[in-house]
């Protein structure tokens, strides 16, 4: 079964049937529904329309036809429609996925609570583990400016879709140090300004370096120099280009987030923001430059590069730089130094 439920095709083909061969039952009056069910999703003939279940009967629910491509930017559409249109004071979500429990907790605090929506609960966990959250309750615990950007500080920081980028101690810490406000309209609406990239970039620097950092770039000068991870390249965090495309991949699933509550919202291209086609799949960009430039040498690994056929610098002609493992400034032997800047 986990082989069959591998294959994307196979899971819709799954869904198709297991809709149709319900409304079927419920249609033909084999089976009875006492309460209403809303199916969205995998109709074989919309896959964007949605159902409402009940005794002999399927109609179409207009209101929640939906262009969402993801079940849980679906699940939020739905839980919208409960809260606003039927007016439900409660709700359950059976969900143990993190990137569930940060939507709802963000939706719950800028919209359910003022439609009258007095109890969200999520659950959680397997067997003895399981659980109840209540949503209604974590939200009074945090403050509402750091609810408003946690699903930006998730998707930055890393989630289903995007890669992990620093812990989510770290970027709440730096979010309640200021961050909110580099942050504070991240994903809220389709335009990604230069702006907000810039300083996207600029609260992930600082909740990775802990110090006043503008840039990646920047930040891998700064752990190089002052970490003690020389020449372990594979240490350093991403550079400024590499990071880029990184928020912009986080801005898109952002915004699927801060806008799946409404039905019908404009469909950004996933090229323009950090993925391209390979064998017909989208996949991540993971550089669009090169890390250096073509021209520069591998910095030398020797302690003094006193030897002159064995120190690639002195080989090559060229001085060493700051970013070898000897100590330029000093009691280097390389006759070429002054020092070159990377």
């Amino acid at each position: 079964m986990e082989r069959f439920l591998s294959s994307i095709r196979n899971k819709v083909r799954l869904q198709e049937f297991f809709i149709k061969w319900l409304i079927e039952k419920v249609t033909q009056g084999t089976e009875s529904m006492s309460i209403p069910i809303y199916l969205g999703g995998s109709h074989e003939d919309d896959l964007y329309k949605c159902q409402r279940i009940s005794s002999q009967t399927a109609v179409d629910v207009p209101t929640l036809h939906c262009q969402h491509k993801e079940a849980d930017d679906r699940m939020l559409l739905h839980i919208n429609h409960a809260t606003c249109t039927e007016l439900f004071k409660r709700v359950i979500v059976a969900s143990p996925d993190t990137d569930v429990l940060v939507c709802l907790l963000y939706h719950f605090s800028e919209t359910w609570k003022f439609s009258g929506l007095e109890e969200l609960w999520v659950l959680c966990g397997q067997a003895n583990t399981k659980r109840a959250l209540p949503v209604h309750d974590l939200v009074l615990t945090m403050s509402r400016a750091l609810v408003s950007v946690l699903p930006a500080v998730h998707a930055l920081s890393g989630c289903d879709t995007t890669s992990k980028v620093s812990t989510k101690l770290a970027v709440f810490k730096a979010a309640e140090q200021g961050g909110i406000e580099l942050i504070k309209d991240f994903g809220k609406n389709k335009e990604l300004s230069h702006d907000m990239e810039i300083k996207a970039e600029q609260f992930l620097a600082r909740a990775i370096g802990g110090v006043n950092i503008d840039t990646f770039n920047e930040l891998r000068y700064f752990l190089y120099h002052h970490k003690s991870i020389k020449n372990n390249f594979e240490r350093l965090v991403p550079t400024s280009n590499s990071i880029q495309l990184h928020i912009k991949r986080a801005f898109l699933q952002c915004y699927h987030w801060t806008n799946a509550t409404k039905a019908t919202i404009d469909i950004l291209n996933p090229l323009d923001y950090g993925y391209i086609l390979k064998d017909d799949f989208l996949v991540p960009l993971i550089v669009s430059e090169p890390n250096q430039p073509p021209d520069f040498p591998f910095p030398c690994t020797c302690k003094k590069c006193f030897r002159s056929n064995a120190c690639p610098c002195r080989v090559a002609d060229i001085s060493c730089c700051e970013f070898c493992k000897c100590d330029v400034s000093g009691k280097c032997g390389n006759p070429h130094n002054t020092i070159r800047k990377p």
